[in-house]
């Protein structure tokens, strides 16, 4: 799990320092303060340490004594592919300063970090390098990837297309056969309650994601809502064991295309996956979701870490509590106020 990170002059990240909960994160702020980019990146920092942990398993198998594992080019690679940046440089927040990430986790206590100015020699240091994540982060973009299955993988690789690999990620998570015997915990806590909302189970067939309705008929994802797709793609990787006890899951924007009902059960299912062991750290404008999160936490006293972003003469700061309302800003909370009274006098 992701326990912290350290950011300077990266994207719009001038210095900050941000700790994560092992439970529910959950990052707000306007647009523009960075609420994706510190997903992507957290994503990065997890996916390149599991990468490596493969690339050495893999030699070691093959009798090989393993090189040093290149977090260089890992990192890089992984940068450049999830922000849809041509070079590190434009990455910087400043040019002609050096980028500086350092990213911890629970399980391992391994930390590392890249500076721009050594990027193209070392450009990175590394402490207890013996220890990798040991399973996959996952990233849910704001966009459903269901209907992206079919075409997305081949086409991806073979021609520059303007999407970044977090949805070219997922779909390869999603070519992984289902579990004879998934976790029954998680059957009971997330699945079946995905299934009833949606009227019946995800299934793949020709190549194509379908939904199974409780009558037995096939009806192709894109003649579903987008709402229902994302909350079945929820359904499927965990019946095909991507999601598991112990991942880290990162989603951007869950609200996109989901109607308040729907959200409330959303904020449920992530709420009962964080006290069964997940890390979630999600990206929100959603004042209903946030609420319905607060109301939960409050009745069950597991706690939520709440990650405010807000930039203030142009310099990102942040803010960290674990009630909504120690937070000093939120942004969709006071345009609520403001839209209310054109509302309530409308005729």
């Amino acid at each position: 799990m992701l326990k912290k990170l350290e950011i300077k002059n990266f994207t719009v990240f001038e210095d900050i320092t941000v700790e994560f909960a092992p439970g529910l994160n959950v990052v707000i702020g306007e647009n523009g303060t960075g609420k994706s980019h510190l997903l992507k990146l957290g994503y990065c920092v997890m996916k390149s340490s599991w990468e490596a942990g493969k690339e050495k398993k893999k030699a070691s198998e093959a009798g090989l004594k393993p090189e040093m594992i290149s977090y260089h080019d890992l990192f890089t690679k992984n940068l450049l592919n999830t922000f849809g940046a041509e070079s590190i440089d434009n990455l910087g927040s400043k040019s002609n300063s050096g980028i500086h990430v350092v990213g911890s986790f629970d399980d391992t206590g391994y930390q590392f970090s890249y500076n721009k100015s050594l990027w193209e020699s070392s450009g990175v240091t590394v402490r207890n390098n013996e220890k990798y994540m040991s399973v996959p982060p996952v990233f849910i973009p704001p966009k459903e990837v269901l209907t992206m299955y079919s075409w997305l993988p081949g086409l991806y690789g073979k021609y520059d297309f303007k999407l970044d690999q977090t949805y070219p990620d997922l779909t390869d998570l999603l070519q992984v056969p289902l579990l004879r015997s998934p976790d029954s915990t998680l059957i009971g806590n997330l699945v079946s309650v995905i299934q009833t909302t949606i009227g019946g189970k995800i299934i793949i067939k020709n190549n194509r994601f379908y939904l199974r309705l409780n009558n037995g008929t096939d009806r192709e994802v894109e003649l579903i809502a987008e709402g229902f797709r994302k909350l079945g793609l929820l359904s499927y990787i965990v019946l095909n064991g991507t999601l598991e006890i112990g991942n880290t899951l990162f989603w951007d924007e869950p609200e996109s295309n989901l109607n308040p009902l729907i959200l409330k059960k959303l904020a449920k299912i992530l709420y009962e996956l964080s006290e069964l062991g997940f890390q979630i750290i999600l990206a929100t404008h959603s004042l209903f979701l946030m609420k319905e999160i607060h109301i939960l936490s409050s009745e069950s006293q597991h706690p939520v870490s709440y990650i405010s972003l807000e930039k203030k003469q142009g310099k990102v700061s942040v803010q960290q509590v674990n009630d909504i309302g120690d937070l000093d800003v939120i942004p969709s909370l006071e345009a609520e106020i403001e839209q209310a009274p054109i509302f309530l006098n409308t005729p």
